[in-house]
């Protein structure tokens, strides 16, 4: 059994995405320059601005938060509160599989640098399928015992002709056919993962605000 594109996704969803991941990453990256005005009380120099940009530090380099480079330019009322929201301690404890929203937006945005991001339908979602009675089977019949017997891939991105499912039958003529009543529940999704689409922008843009709503207090008024 094999995939056909969802109609419902749209040509261009990878550079819809790509355009709400950088509005995303951008707002941070503005808050973060503000921040680095008010601690130095000027505008930064050529030499520390590129050192200037949100953090966004995973569980394997969390130790380094004290004297991280994205973390020093900002005062330490504000880095307390950015620190609420990093990957290191959302994630803490929580396996390798799941994922804070800041750990989405920065492995999506690292991405969309260099290419668009490609949306998938994930045909793999939900498969249901009637296994058929063997009288109607064409050039094929089932083998002992695994006649009920669907063989479902590993999940991953999905093109139009991907496998879904496979059924187990033995060829007993030149043209095997199996007529499989089957049907695929897909769902857009994104990145290696296959994180859901729309559930994972909700978040990012809910922790965005979050974030932004916080520190919002801490800047200082510009005239």
């Amino acid at each position: 059994m094999s995939y056909t594109a969802w109609p419902g996704l749209p040509d261009d969803a990878g550079l819809i995405v790509g355009n709400a991941v950088s509005d995303f990453r951008s707002a941070l990256n503005y808050a973060a320059w503000q921040l680095a005005i008010d601690h130095l009380g000027r505008e930064p120099d050529e030499t520390q601005a590129p050192s200037i940009q949100f953090p966004m530090i995973d569980k394997a380099k969390g130790h380094s938060w004290p004297s991280h480079p994205h973390r020093k330019f900002m005062s330490d009322t504000a880095a307390d509160v950015v620190k609420k929201f990093q990957p290191f301690q959302l994630e803490a404890g929580l396996p390798d599989t799941l994922s804070s929203p800041l750990t989405v937006l920065r492995e999506l945005s690292n991405h969309d640098k260099h290419r668009a991001i490609q949306v998938a339908a994930f045909g793999a979602f939900v498969v249901r399928g009637t296994i058929p009675h063997e009288s109607t089977l064409r050039d094929c019949r089932y083998a002992p015992g695994e006649q009920n017997v669907l063989e479902l891939p590993d999940p991953e991105p999905l093109r139009d002709g991907s496998e879904v499912a496979n059924l187990f039958v033995i060829p007993t003529g030149s043209h095997p056919d199996v007529d499989l009543q089957a049907q695929v529940v897909g769902k857009a999704v994104f990145g290696k993962p296959n994180w859901d689409l729309m559930p994972s922008l909700d978040a990012i843009g809910a922790t965005c605000t979050e974030i932004l709503s916080e520190l919002e207090p801490l800047l200082k008024p510009r005239s």
